[in-house]
Formats: structure tokens, C-alpha cells, sequence
């Protein structure tokens, strides 16, 4: 199923939208290693950031191919962030080569519009990065708050899912501050999903794997998963734009 993309805005949670691409979050980063409680928390800061909308772009103002703004300038980021969690600056994503180097990867311009399945590129290439650590990565698993190493996160079970969306928050999207919201938003997913992480017999193999790096093992998706996928698309609900003005930059 692809995702649901547009050019600007973002979804509300309770839209057959969001709640497509939640399902095709939760089975991308599940083939990945990922427990349904790390799932919630990313799902949650999710809503803050993007609006559950891959191509979207900071305050919605959509930059052309090759836009300065991208990347640095001077040496400081430009504030315009892109896609699922706002990579701030875009270019931490759209010119880093391993995810140029995905099958969906496909960012979307003003003036050249984007692969439909960018959002999987995205979700891999957050897992890859964050997986790097000391060796150039972005989870800062010594951030003094709530310190948790990546692969820690995203197999934990024991901690509150308000504990693990803060962890996320402070170890990865490191925005300006801390809205309460996207804890209600990463417990909205924990009861859609049925706060269980089940493992079900003979998962088919996953489309598209990313490449992957040493030591980093993938899980296929299960079929249980892909049902629910198909199930999603039958529910209705008129989705409404969400965040006009996003707020929460990177350090």
C-alpha cells in the first residue's frame, strides 16, 4: 500500500490518512526490530513534527531542487526541516548518500514532486543513523534526561510509553521544548494498536529492504500486519489539516 503524501500540512490522527501510514510506520520499523512501545513514542513526536505526512516540508514553505536553504549556510542550519521528523536542516537527509542510495528514497519539491514512498526511505534511513551512535549517528544516548541507547529504546518493554516518547524526544528530535501533546498522541497509537506486540508465524518477506549495515539484523513483516493494512483503508473519516505553524526546531 503506498503512502498518503501531499505537498504541505499535515494529518489529523483520527483520519483514515494517518492511520494508513501509522500501520505501514509500524510494520516498516517491526521489520526492523522495533517494539510497539518505541513505535508509539516515534509515533507520538510523529504528530508534532510532521503530521504523520512524509513530504512535508518546515512551515510549509516548499523549497525547490538545489534550494540553498537545504542544508547549511554559513555554517548554521536554515530552519528548514523535511518529512516525517523533520530532518533539520533537509539536507541531513536529502543529500546524505545512503539514503540516496534506498529504492523508495524521494524527497518532494516545489518544483519536482517526490517518490510516493519517500516515508519508507525516511523510516530506514532514521533507523540507520540512529544505529550508528558514536560513529557520526544522531541518538544522543548520553543526553543527561533520559539516556537510553538506541537499540535499548527500541526493544524496551518495561518503561511507560510517556517515558519512551520523552526518550525519543530528547535522544533524537531535540526540538526547542517538550509539548505534553505528543505524549496523547504516542498513547492514542498504544490503544489503537491494542498495547500488544504479537509475533505471529510465517511473515512474508519485506518489499524493498534497505541496505543494510554490519551487525544490524532485520525482522521480515508479518502477515498479521499487512491485513490490518488492507483493513485500515476501509475506515472513514474526513482529515483536517493539522499544525499550520510548526514550532519545535533541532538544536
Amino acid at each position: 500500500m503506498p503512502w498518503h503524501v501531499k505537498n504541505q500540512w499535515g494529518y489529523l490522527r483520527t483520519s483514515w490518512e494517518a492511520q494508513d501510514n501509522a500501520w505501514l510506520i509500524y510494520s516498516i520499523l517491526y521489520s526492523m526490530g522495533w517494539k510497539l512501545p518505541a513505535v508509539c513514542a516515534m509515533l507520538g513526536n510523529c504528530e508534532s513534527e510532521s503530521g504523520y505526512n512524509p513530504w512535508r516540508w518546515q512551515d510549509e514553505v516548499v523549497l525547490d531542487v538545489g534550494d540553498p536553504r537545504i542544508g547549511y549556510i554559513g555554517g548554521q542550519s536554515t530552519g528548514h526541516a523535511y518529512g516525517l521528523c523533520q530532518q533539520d536542516p533537509a539536507a541531513k537527509y536529502i543529500d546524505r548518500p545512503y539514503a540516496q542510495s534506498l529504492p523508495s528514497y524521494g524527497p518532494n519539491y516545489a518544483n519536482q514532486a517526490g517518490n510516493q514512498n519517500d516515508g519508507t526511505a525516511q523510516l530506514q534511513y532514521l533507523h540507520w543513523i540512529c544505529s550508528m551512535n558514536s560513529a557520526g549517528g544522531e541518538w544522543d544516548e548520553d543526553n543527561g534526561m533520559y539516556a537510553m541507547t538506541f537499540q535499548d529504546f527500541i526493544t524496551d518493554t518495561t518503561h511507560s510509553i510517556d517515558y519512551l516518547t520523552h526518550t525519543f524526544f530528547y535522544c533524537y528530535e531535540r526540538a526547542q521544548s517538550f509539548d505534553g501533546s505528543r505524549v496523547t498522541a504516542a498513547m492514542y497509537w498504544w490503544t489503537f494498536f491494542g498495547g500488544d506486540d504479537p509475533d505471529p508465524p510465517e511473515p512474508p518477506e519485506p518489499p524493498e529492504p534497505p541496505p543494510t549495515p554490519p551487525g544490524d539484523g532485520h525482522r521480515s513483516i508479518p502477515v498479521w500486519l499487512f491485513v490490518k493494512l488492507l483493513d485500515s483503508r476501509n475506515k472513514q473519516s474526513d482529515g483536517k489539516k493539522l499544525l499550520p505553524n510548526r514550532q519545535y526546531k533541532k538544536w
